[in-house]
């Protein structure tokens, strides 16, 4: 048995909390908000997770220090617009205590762009995996099977988490390539706000599949060329995720996309989501740095422009349709 910090109670940090308890292990949550963690303490349930209990060896606390007290590992749940509790986490961390990243989303600052590596530099001293793939919190909650992928340059910190977190409706595998993993969790977005739109937009299987095959291409174009391995692209952490996220419900990208559609102001989405859609913020760097180094991601661009532009879908989608003719071996065009 092993001593477990879970920092972040949302959906996804308590899933992976309840998944922690489960296989015998002790779980303190770390809520921001003190009424979470009671709720936690008092019912074993989390408002995050509709309908389901966790176990009684998962206790909250909104009090970092009683969070990271004696723990053998960290889990770091944040979406990225949270990173800013990173430099109070940071002293209170034990030393050499290995951790789990469960974010899928662009650094807090202009000097880096992977999130591992703003931790890296934060944490130094610290071993750091990341785990993603298919993963949609409420399914998995609820014992529904899905696998996932963690990723480390430490091979033992792959391997002992990968042995924490397995059970018999979640299968992790593990992987060396740590860029290529969180990048398919990164990119995915982008393309996840797309499939919303042609969703909102009632534009039909055929569209949708386009989309999705057409996007694992732009995908692994950006990914390949920030160092990640193409055949991790084509694994959970990368076609898994997008699939997921791209045909899901639960998705808040694929929401936001879906929501677009019908012309409602982006402000105005964000506001009732009341959660973070990372694909907001990746969508702007990506376009940014394909301008730069002349990436061809004529589904992420049109992305942008709908968003940030003002652009309507039917506008982007023509474009689409009407970009010049080539063969579909032609692996660096979309």
């Amino acid at each position: 048995m092993q001593s477990i910090a879970v920092i972040g109670g949302g959906g996804w940090g308590s899933t992976i909390a309840k998944i922690l308890g489960e296989n015998g292990h002790q779980v303190r949550i770390w809520c921001h908000k003190a009424p979470s963690a009671l709720q936690i303490n008092r019912n074993h349930t989390t408002r995050r997770l509709p309908g389901v209990m966790l176990p009684e060896s998962v206790t909250a606390t909104h009090i970092l220090k009683a969070a990271m007290q004696s723990v053998d590992a960290v889990v770091i749940a944040l979406s990225s617009s949270q990173f800013e509790h990173i430099p109070a986490i940071k002293s209170t961390i034990p030393s050499g205590a290995p951790i789990l990243l469960l974010t899928k989303g662009l650094a807090p600052d202009d000097k880096t762009l992977l999130i591992s590596d703003y931790l890296r530099d934060q944490l130094p001293g610290h071993s750091i995996a990341h785990l993603s793939g298919p993963n949609i919190a409420k399914e998995i909650a609820d014992k529904k099977p899905s696998a996932t992928v963690v990723a480390s340059e430490d091979e033992a910190v792959a391997d002992m988490f990968q042995a924490l977190l397995s059970n018999d409706y979640f299968r992790v595998y593990r992987s060396q390539d740590c860029r290529g993993v969180e990048l398919g969790g990164v990119l995915k977005n982008c393309i996840a706000i797309a499939a919303g739109i042609s969703d909102g937009l009632n534009l039909g299987s055929n569209a949708k599949s386009t989309l999705i095959t057409r996007g694992i291409r732009e995908i692994i174009q950006v990914g390949c060329a920030m160092n990640g391995k193409e055949e991790t692209f084509y694994g959970l952490s990368g076609l898994g995720d997008l699939m997921a996220t791209c045909f899901s419900p639960h998705s808040r990208n694929w929401q936001f996309g879906n929501t677009l559609a019908k012309n409602i102001e982006v402000k105005t989405i964000i506001d009732n989501l009341k959660s973070v859609t990372e694909g907001l913020k990746t969508t702007r760097i990506v376009t940014l740095l394909a301008k730069e180094n002349g990436w061809d991601l004529p589904i992420m661009n049109g992305v942008y422009r709908v968003i940030y532009e003002n652009v309507h879908p039917s506008v982007v989608i023509q474009e689409w349709m009407s970009r010049e003719l080539k063969a579909e071996a032609n692996e660096n065009s979309s």
